[in-house]
């Protein structure tokens, strides 16, 4: 099981023990989307950013920095007719 939160770390668990297994803190704002593509994490975070992870590796693969919030985000998957489309929350500061 992986999360991600407020705290800004993205945090893999041993679910059948509820353990921690492991920690990475890449985004620098609250975390607000994770996905799992084959060997892959992906996840969004109001900083702007979104950040490729390797599971096998436990290393960061790619960061792509957006001017603007991140609201949607498209994966392809190979072999795969459709794409799936991720809906993520369009968020605004409350100091707007």
């Amino acid at each position: 099981m992986i999360t991600g939160g407020k705290d800004t770390s993205i945090r893999k668990w041993d679910d059948t023990k509820g353990q921690l297994i492991d920690e990475h803190s890449l985004h620098s704002s609250e975390v607000v989307h994770l996905e799992v593509i084959n060997d892959f994490l992906i996840s969004v975070g109001l900083d702007n950013k979104l950040f490729k992870f390797d599971l096998i590796k436990n290393e960061k693969v790619g960061t792509y920095k957006a001017k603007f919030l991140i609201s949607s985000i498209k994966i392809l998957v190979p072999d795969e007719t459709d794409a799936e489309v991720l809906d993520l929350p369009n968020r605004t500061s409350k100091e707007d």
